[in-house]
C-alpha cells in the first residue's frame, strides 16, 4: 500500500520560504533592500534559487517518512538543496549571467540564513495524526501527570515573565531615544509585554484546582498552561513581531534574521499549545480513567 504524502503546514512552509529568501538576499545582494529591486532582474535572480530550494524541500516532505527521519535529515535536505542551487548558478553564470545571483558568497548573513533554514527543517516536521492512547489511566497516574504538568507550566510561566520584564526595562530605556518609528516599535513591544504579564498573573492566581483533585484537577490544570501559551501567541504575533519590524525599518538586510527567530519561537509556542489542546481532547474519550 502506497504511503500518503506528508506536507508541512502552510504556516511552516511560509516560514521556511522567508528563511530561504533571507539567506540568498543577505549573501548575494547589497546590504540595503533597494539593491534587489533596482538591479536588472533582481527579483527574478532571487526567485530562481529560492524556488529551487523550496521545490527540493517539497519533494522531500512528500516522499520521506516523517516517522523515521534521522536527526541529520534536516541538514542533509538543506545541503542537497543549496548544492543543487550552486550547480544551477554555475550553469546560469556561463549561459545567462543576467539571471544568476550577482555576488553570491558565504557571508555572515547567508550562513545565518542557512542555519535558520536547517532549524526550521529540524524543528517543524510534518505531524502524523494523533490517536487516543490505549488503555486506562489510574488515579495515581493522573496525579503524577498533573504534578508534572504543573512543574513544567511553572517553569514556562517564569521564563515568559522574566523575559517580558527584561524586555520591558529595555523598552522603557529606549523609548525616549531614537526616531518616531523606533519609538512606536518599543511602545508596541512594551504594551504587549504588560498585557502578557497581566494574562499570566491572572491565570496564575485563578483557582483552577489543587494537584490532589484527581481527574477533574488534571483537566483544569491542562487549561492553565494552554491559556498562558495562547496569550503568548497573541504577544508574539500582535506585539513582538510587529514591534521588531518597526525597529528594523531602514536597517541593513542581514539583520533581518531576528524576525525569523521570533517567528520560530512563535511556532514552537503554537505547537506546545496544540499538544496541550490534544491532551484536553484526549481526556474527553470515554473510559479514559479509572479509580480502582
Amino acid at each position: 500500500m502506497m504511503r500518503r504524502p506528508q506536507y508541512r503546514e502552510p504556516r511552516v512552509f511560509v516560514l521556511e520560504a522567508l528563511a530561504v529568501i533571507y539567506s540568498f538576499t543577505a549573501a548575494a545582494f547589497d546590504s540595503d533592500w533597494p539593491s534587489i529591486s533596482s538591479a536588472p532582474g533582481g527579483l527574478v535572480r532571487l526567485a530562481l534559487p529560492a524556488a529551487t530550494v523550496l521545490i527540493v524541500f517539497w519533494l522531500r516532505d512528500a516522499y520521506a517518512d516523517p516517522l523515521n527521519r534521522r536527526p541529520s535529515a534536516a541538514a542533509v535536505d538543506a545541503i542537497s538543496a543549496y548544492g543543487l542551487v550552486f550547480v544551477l548558478q554555475m550553469i546560469l553564470s556561463a549561459l545567462r549571467p543576467e539571471l544568476a545571483l550577482p555576488r553570491w558568497a558565504p557571508t555572515q548573513g547567508g550562513l545565518v540564513g542557512f542555519w535558520i533554514v536547517v532549524a526550521c527543517r529540524s524543528l517543524f516536521q510534518p505531524r502524523a495524526d494523533r490517536l487516543p492512547k490505549a488503555g486506562l489511566l489510574s488515579a495515581e497516574e493522573i496525579r503524577w501527570k498533573s504534578e508534572e504538568l504543573a512543574r513544567k507550566g511553572g517553569h514556562r510561566t517564569g521564563g515568559y515573565l522574566a523575559f517580558c520584564a527584561l524586555l520591558s526595562i529595555l523598552a522603557l530605556w529606549a523609548v525616549p531615544t531614537g526616531g518616531l518609528v523606533a519609538r512606536a516599535g518599543w511602545c508596541l513591544i512594551l504594551t504587549g509585554n504588560l498585557v502578557l504579564i497581566y494574562r499570566i498573573l491572572k491565570q496564575h492566581f485563578t483557582p483552577f484546582g489543587g494537584l490532589g483533585g484527581g481527574f477533574d484537577a488534571y483537566r483544569r490544570n491542562l487549561r492553565r498552561p494552554h491559556a498562558v501559551l495562547q496569550g503568548a501567541g497573541y504577544w508574539f504575533y500582535g506585539a513582538l513581531l510587529p514591534g521588531v519590524l518597526l525597529l528594523l525599518k531602514g536597517s541593513f538586510v542581514y539583520v533581518y534574521w531576528f524576525p525569523l527567530v521570533v517567528l520560530i519561537a512563535a511556532e514552537l509556542n503554537r505547537r506546545a499549545a496544540g499538544r496541550l489542546l490534544d491532551d484536553m481532547k484526549e481526556i474527553e474519550v470515554p473510559c479514559y480513567v479509572h479509580t480502582e
